[in-house]
């Protein structure tokens, strides 16, 4: 874990944010099944959310810190 620089230890949170953010996609889903708008906007936001943190954790692991 001594060789881990913040970027890595970063792009690695952002993965796992990605990652959650679509795992939790159909559960929210489902359980705002009852309002068609509110399924839609958090299907919306965490599909969003899942891209978004995904794109960033992938660059922050595959550039690298040039000082």
């Amino acid at each position: 874990m001594n060789n881990w620089s913040p970027r890595t230890v970063r792009g690695l949170i952002f993965f796992g944010i990605g990652m959650c953010a679509f795992k939790l996609q159909p559960v929210m889903t489902a359980a705002l099944v009852s309002s068609l708008f509110w399924s839609g906007l958090s299907q919306a936001g965490l599909s969003l959310v899942g891209m978004v943190s995904l794109a960033v954790g992938v660059y922050f692991l595959a550039t690298r810190y040039k000082k």
